[in-house]
């Protein structure tokens, strides 16, 4: 791809992106991490089946989180790189198209999980 250099402002459109992109990941982590803690604090009155049910829950959104780092940090090397910013910024493009078909699936993931949660919690399962 030829070389091309985004402009002071775009960069500092593109370096928000990519900041918004990590505290987004960063914040879907910590609910992960967050799901497993309270589901190990009140393990007394889970169930096996419940326990599963929230570690699974945890898992999807701790690789929510992890989905978006790779297009941020492209992203930010865009704004620090030079010659380069054009490729740097398809892969970004790429990986994030990438990670919101996973994010999709995750969240589809996580519906399923409440579901069983409430049908759980009814005594149906």
């Amino acid at each position: 791809m030829g070389k091309y250099e985004f402009t002071e402002l775009q960069n500092k459109i593109i370096r928000n992106v990519a900041w918004r992109c990590i505290v987004q990941s960063i914040l879907l982590m910590l609910i992960g991490v967050a799901g497993y803690f309270g589901t190990w604090y009140i393990l007394g009155t889970l169930t096996p089946l419940v326990l599963v049910v929230k570690i699974i829950q945890g898992s999807l959104f701790i690789g929510m989180g992890l989905v978006f780092f790779p297009p941020s940090l492209n992203f930010l090397k865009v704004t620090t790189t030079k010659g380069n910013d054009i490729a740097l910024m398809v892969n970004g493009l790429r990986r994030l198209k990438l990670g919101i078909i996973l994010i999709v699936i995750f969240v589809l993931g996580s519906i399923v999980c409440d579901v069983l949660l409430i049908l759980i919690s009814m005594g149906v399962i």
